[in-house]
């Protein structure tokens, strides 16, 4: 009978070595100590105590139900809630402690009791699990986005050629595995270890086994994982996937051994199958006779038995992000004839070659938390998601608030470590209240912070000052939105909220983006379009659509050729305004203007320039020509001319008389009686007026072009052809 003993009551200290937080862990290896007994104790009897704690070495928290092995003896404890365990009354002598727990690396440590003395002894176990990364926050309007991703093992290394066709007889206390060379894999981390078994219909399981991870390069064990059981393979060979390794680091040849711990002393199980080519090389597959001293046990499994194949392990590392299988076995390697003598057991029948996927068969999700900055360690769970799912939106988070976020991977037997991020929720704001100088100083009040806004895109996106670049507005402000790092796909008309620091940018209040803080949540809103004369031009307008009507170019030669920018200066007769013509829009290059304009297009300033229009698109210009050139004439009723040529190809021109100075409205609409442009908008004096039809951007088809006064109302028929 095993003699388990468990201390459950008092306090003491012990020095902690806790690693720090992030990242994989190499496993920690404590010290043990020896310390003499209570004055009184010592010599009054010849056996001792051997007491200790385990910890997680992550978190420095104690660690309960942790199984102590006193090795090669029947004596074994359980860890208390504090992670206190005790053995006592222990003969004198040299032993090997061991702990083992679910989803933690084992560790084994040398106690040396000498008579009438307590052995202190501390574990810091470390977690084996895949924690997640990259997580991030950012603002949808009110609510926060959060995302992350988990860590999954990317490259397979493989000595195999994935099929079962025999095995080994085993044997408890040894191990059969494969060494792996990485050192052309540098900082690669060890993920996942996958096995091929079969029992040979022999012993249903399921059946108990221990992984030992090597390092062989300076012959010591690194890693060892308890507690773990493989499927039963009793009829047919099963592969046991998923055995995480935690992502170790730092080894550069590795040999991972599987030790069976079911069944009897010469037949043990899980039994490693192998495939039916020969070894490819030495020093690749091993067998170690006894684990107790491994590497004075280490034997070549070609040297044993060279007739046999490669054992079906499989290792899984991350390295630099690639995709790849790696030494795998081709069809050129010579098969298997025969097995000559040896512990060999057959031919498995029906032998199928499997094909796996890396996977975490024990992740059933993920945990969210918040909390308060000010207080870490007191987070509050919000949610739990399922493991496909990889992001949360939180919908009741205060706005202007600091904030930590925090998510776990649940796993079968554990929850993972938790990984953080501070946060900051910024306010919800109009447009106005965004961008606002109180003290007129052209510097926004609000330089520096983080804001959301919302309102309706206005422009493409041009490009121009960094990777996103347009403008959006509500009904009463505009503001520019840009960022060199992030390309934002938008379009005019499109209500978004959208998120970002205030900043300037060449004396334009600008709105620098966060990742993913672009929300559409609307199509196809409404524009507004300001008429706006030169000398209501002022900061809180900056941003915003605006039109102007009668204007004409003063120097033709100014206007910009294809691919080309320009600044050109149109005048309405009292004022003379700035048009930016950006080479990006199919304004450049197209013919030059000639005549008078209603222009559309959004109000900008640079420092070098001062205010200037930026129209979108050719069709923000609408032709009007001969306003202000129209002859005073005698006219004594409205007349609507038909169109010439017509029918056109790409372009037509048509006169309108007025009798006397009237607002005017002249409409293109196409055969349904749709707007497909306002032409002009504006008051005419009396005289005759000349408009021009560009018809590069319409389709064919029968057009109205349509003359709309407060005493006059006319539509004529004309018709395009391409």
């Amino acid at each position: 009978m095993k003699k388990k003993f468990l201390l459950l009551a008092g306090s003491w200290v012990a020095g902690l070595a806790v690693a720090a937080a992030g990242g994989h862990l190499v496993p920690v290896k404590p010290s043990a100590a020896v310390l003499p007994a209570a004055p009184g104790r010592a010599g009054a009897t010849d056996v001792g105590y051997i007491i200790g704690k385990v910890l997680d070495a992550g978190r420095g928290t104690p660690i309960a139900n942790v199984e102590i092995h006193l090795l090669d003896s029947e004596w074994y404890a359980m860890s208390d809630d504090s992670g206190s365990f005790a053995f006592i009354d222990v003969p004198p002598g040299a032993y090997q402690v061991c702990a083992t727990a679910m989803g933690y690396f084992s560790q084994t440590q040398t106690v040396i009791l000498e008579e009438g003395q307590v052995g202190w002894v501390t574990f810091l176990l470390q977690r084996r699990e895949y924690l997640p990364i990259a997580l991030s926050a950012h603002p949808v309007g009110p609510n926060v986005h959060l995302s992350w991703s988990l860590q999954r093992p990317q490259t397979h290394v493989a000595h195999h050629n994935a099929k079962p066709v025999s095995g080994w007889f085993q044997k408890l206390r040894a191990g059969y595995g494969v060494l792996f060379d990485l050192s052309g894999f540098q900082g690669a981390s060890l993920e996942q270890v996958d096995f091929n078994h079969y029992a040979w219909q022999v012993m249903h399981g399921p059946y108990l086994y221990r992984v030992h991870v090597y390092d062989m390069v300076d012959s010591t064990e690194v890693a060892r994982i308890d507690g773990i059981t493989s499927k039963d393979s009793y009829a047919s060979p099963q592969w046991e996937t998923a055995v995480d390794l935690g992502g170790l680091t730092g080894l550069s040849r590795v040999g991972i051994f599987i030790e069976p711990l079911s069944g009897s002393a010469e037949d043990a199980h899980p039994v490693i199958s192998t495939d039916d080519h020969l070894p490819v090389f030495y020093g690749v597959n091993y067998l170690i006779e006894d684990l107790d001293h491994p590497f004075a046990t280490l034997i070549d499994a070609r040297t044993k038995n060279s007739g046999y194949g490669n054992f079906l392990i499989d290792l899984w590392i991350n390295h630099n992000g690639t995709v790849q299988r790696i030494a795998g076995i081709t069809a050129a390697t010579p098969p298997v004839s025969a097995s000559p003598g040896g512990p060999t057991r057959g031919v498995i029948p029906t032998a199928v070659e499997e094909r796996r996927s890396a996977g975490v068969q024990s992740l059933h999700g993920f945990t969210i938390y918040r909390g308060s900055v000010d207080q870490p360690t007191r987070l509050s769970e919000l949610a739990r998601v399922a493991a496909d799912q990889t992001s949360f939106l939180d919908t009741y988070a205060a706005q202007v608030s600091s904030f930590l976020y925090g998510v776990s991977a649940l796993y079968d037997t554990l929850e993972s470590s938790i990984t953080l991020l501070r946060y900051y929720h910024p306010p919800v704001l109009s447009i106005a209240q965004a961008r606002e100088d109180d003290n007129a100083d052209g510097v926004p009040d609000r330089l520096g912070q983080s804001v959301t806004v919302e309102g309706v895109v206005s422009t493409q996106n041009y490009g121009r000052r960094g990777l996103t670049d347009f403008y959006l507005q509500d009904d009463h402000s505009g503001l520019h939105a840009s960022s060199r790092a992030l390309a934002v796909s938008l379009q005019p008309g499109q209500r978004v909220f959208v998120s970002g620091r205030i900043d300037t940018l060449n004396g334009l209040t600008d709105l620098v983006l966060m990742p993913g803080s672009v929300q559409i949540i609307a199509a196809d809103a409404p524009l507004v379009k300001a008429a706006l004369r030169k000398d209501e031009w002022a900061e809180e307008k900056e941003s915003l659509l605006i039109q102007i009507s009668g204007l004409t170019l003063i120097d033709p030669s100014s206007w910009p050729g294809a691919g080309q920018d320009g600044l050109v200066k149109m005048t309405d007769g009292q004022d003379t305004v700035q048009v930016c013509i950006d080479s990006n829009t199919d304004i450049a290059g197209s013919p030059t203007p000639s005549g008078f304009y209603t222009v559309t297009g959004v109000l900008d300033y640079t420092v070098a320039n001062g205010w200037q229009i930026r129209p979108r698109r050719l069709d923000d210009f609408v032709l009007t020509v001969g306003v202000a050139n129209s002859q005073a004439q005698s006219i004594g009723r409205h007349v609507l001319e038909q169109n010439h040529p017509n029918p056109f190809n790409a372009s037509t021109t048509f006169i309108f008389s007025l009798s006397q100075a009237e607002p005017v409205r002249v409409l293109l609409r196409d055969v349904t009686g749709r707007e497909v442009r306002l032409m002009f908008s504006g008051t005419l004096s009396a005289g005759v007026h000349r408009f021009n039809v560009d018809g590069r951007s319409l389709g064919s088809g029968l057009y109205f072009y349509q003359v709309e006064t407060p005493s006059f109302r006319q539509c004529k028929k004309m018709t395009l052809l391409r």
